[in-house]
């Protein structure tokens, strides 16, 4: 019996050798399976970062001409305020000056007023004495 397990073990030795090679063998497969799966999630990681940016550029660009548009619009707002309190301020002074000028009037008329009050007194106090 020993010459029967001496041949047993011996034929069992290329069944061995065949499944460490198998293991081996699957071994570097797998490895070459995982980095091919490995550069296939970096491409499409890579994809989705490079779609990704292109958008933020986009949006970035859609915004820088959106500040541009308001900024222009801020000059022309600043413009035409500045107009307006040019304006404002030449209204203020003309009003100031009718102001005053109304005044002047107010007391030319009380002058002319007493002046005529007076003379109507006298006009009628030289008709009342021929």
């Amino acid at each position: 019996m020993d010459s029967q397990i001496l041949i047993a073990a011996i034929a069992g030795v290329p069944a061995v050798a065949a499944a460490v090679f198998a293991y081996k063998t699957s071994a570097q497969a797998n490895r070459a399976n995982e980095k091919k799966v490995d550069a296939e999630v970096f491409e499409r990681t890579q994809s989705l970062y490079e779609k990704a940016i292109a958008g933020a550029e986009r949006e970035i660009d859609r915004l820088q001409q959106q500040q541009e548009r308001m900024a222009a619009q801020v000059e022309r707002m600043n413009t035409q305020l500045a107009s307006e309190q040019d304006t404002s301020t030449r209204l203020r002074v003309s009003v100031t000056q009718l102001q005053a000028q109304v005044q002047t009037m107010d007391g030319t008329i009380a002058s002319l007023r007493e002046q005529v009050a007076l003379l109507s007194g006298h006009g009628t106090g030289m008709r009342s004495t021929p």
